[in-house]
C-alpha cells in the first residue's frame, strides 16, 4: 500500500503538473521545461537516497523522503506555485525528493522478504501499483474538475500531499511491525 500510494502521488503529480503551469499563466514550453527539471532534479533524488539507505536504513530514508516530498507540497508547491521563478524552485525540490519513489520503496520490499519469496511479493506489489495508477489519473482529474478552476488545482495538490502522507504513514506502520519505534537502522 505504500508504494501504491507513493506511485500515485507521483503519476498523478506528474500527469497535470503542465496543466497546472498553464492554469498559472505560463507557456506551454516553459511547461515542458518544467517536467523536465523534476525529471533531471530525480536522478540524484534517486541516487542519493540509495546511498544514504545503506547508512541509516532503508525504510528509514523512504519514511524521510516521503514526508519531505509531502512538506515540499504543502509548504512549497501549494503556497508558492504560482509564478514561473517559483515553479522553478518547487520542480527542483519536487523532483529531488519524489526520485526516491521509483528507487527506493521496491527496496523495502526487498528487505522484508526471503529471497524466495521477493519474486512473489515484488510481482504482486507491483501488480497492486499497476491498477492504482491506472485509475490515479482519472481520479486526479476529476478532482481538478472540467472547469479546471484555481480551487480544483489547489485540490490537486492537496491530493498530491496526501497521497505521499499515506504512503509514508504506511510505511511507517511497516517499520513498526518488523522493528518497533526503536531508533535502529532499518
Amino acid at each position: 500500500l505504500g508504494t501504491l500510494f507513493g506511485e500515485v502521488s507521483i503519476t498523478s503529480a506528474m500527469t497535470y503538473y503542465g496543466a497546472y503551469a498553464t492554469s498559472k499563466g505560463v507557456s506551454s514550453s516553459d511547461a515542458y521545461l518544467l517536467i523536465m527539471v523534476i525529471n533531471i532534479a530525480g536522478i540524484p533524488g534517486r541516487w542519493l537516497p540509495g546511498i544514504f539507505s545503506d547508512i541509516f536504513g532503508r525504510f528509514n530514508v523512504a519514511i524521510t523522503t516521503l514526508l519531505f516530498l509531502t512538506f515540499i507540497t504543502l509548504v512549497a508547491w501549494l503556497p508558492f506555485g504560482n509564478t514561473l521563478g517559483n515553479l522553478y524552485g518547487v520542480s527542483v525540490l519536487y523532483g529531488f525528493s519524489s526520485g526516491s519513489v521509483f528507487s527506493l520503496l521496491p527496496v523495502c520490499c526487498g528487505q522484508i522478504s526471503k529471497t524466495e519469496e521477493f519474486g512473489r511479493r515484488y510481482s504482486t506489489m507491483y501488480f497492486v501499483v499497476a491498477f492504482g495508477t491506472l485509475v490515479g489519473a482519472p481520479i486526479t482529474g476529476a478532482i481538478i474538475g472540467p472547469d479546471k478552476t484555481h480551487s480544483g488545482y489547489q485540490n490537486y495538490v492537496i491530493w498530491c500531499a496526501m497521497t505521499s502522507l499515506a504512503s509514508a504513514i504506511c510505511f511507517i506502520i511497516s517499520r513498526y511491525f518488523c522493528v518497533g519505534m526503536k531508533a535502529v537502522k532499518f
